[in-house]
């Protein structure tokens, strides 16, 4: 019982943000309807990425403005970290069903492809947008947002566990590394050996090797990452302390 009343705790209080979200992305896609005078060159290829950057962030969010109050008020580490999942899960599907429901109304009204989905993957497809693309681009989506929302988790978990000074050479630190020291390293030392090996590990994850396009290698890979940044999460969650 207390894993479903901190479910729908998360739920009402995250219900003015998904307002907030999706108001601006209609409110976006009017815009471009008004803009073009038609809804022949609308796209909506960015609607799915708004909300994973929101799963992101409510996911960075969770910890510094939960713990706390769920702690003093009876629920346990693990109730909070199942519910943590059970409620990004539920957000994960719904967003997804959302978005995937977009792209197919606005194609049945103007004809128009604009899902990034279906772009990325369009030489897998031949025939076109069909029940199939349909289903594996929600499943794509799904998995995606989940990823998102398990990595900002495990960020606001890491961040909450860490003092000040350690926050400051974290957040300095390591952009500064990623953004500057990497690729001079790698230019200077490596030849662009780092770089080149990343991009194609990318590629791979993602489903794009050897000229061919595969989407379940994105699930996979998004699916692991989601479930080794859970896991890592609750071995953060276990030990954390109330921080004032």
């Amino acid at each position: 019982m207390k894993i479903k009343s901190a479910v729908k705790y998360q739920i009402v209080e995250l219900r003015y943000g998904l307002i907030i979200v999706y108001a601006i992305i209609y409110a976006l896609l009017i815009f471009q309807i008004i803009i073009n005078e038609s809804m022949n060159n609308i796209s909506v290829s960015s609607t799915e990425f708004s909300t994973c950057g929101f799963l992101l962030i409510w996911g960075a969010l969770t910890m510094r403005v939960q713990f706390s109050f769920f702690l003093q008020n009876g629920v346990s580490r693990n109730t909070q970290f199942v519910s943590n999942v059970a409620n990004s899960t539920i957000l994960s599907v719904g967003m997804s069903l959302v978005a995937s429901l977009n792209v197919l109304i606005l194609r049945l009204i103007c004809g128009q492809s604009g899902f990034a989905f279906q772009k990325m993957y369009s030489a897998f497809y031949p025939d076109g947008y069909t029940v199939r693309t349909f289903f594996e681009g929600l499943l794509w989506l799904v998995c995606a947002h989940l990823f998102c929302a398990m990595l900002g988790l495990f960020l606001s978990t890491l961040y909450y566990r860490m003092n000040k000074i350690t926050k400051i050479i974290v957040s300095a630190g390591v952009p500064a590394l990623l953004l500057l020291g990497l690729p001079l390293f790698d230019i200077n030392v490596t030849h662009g050996v780092i770089i080149q090996s990343i991009g194609k590990a990318f590629l791979f994850i993602m489903g794009f090797f050897n000229g061919n396009c595969n989407p379940y290698y994105a699930v996979v890979s998004f699916t692991v990452l989601a479930m080794i940044f859970a896991g890592l999460s609750y071995l953060l969650l276990r030990r954390a302390i109330i921080r004032k």
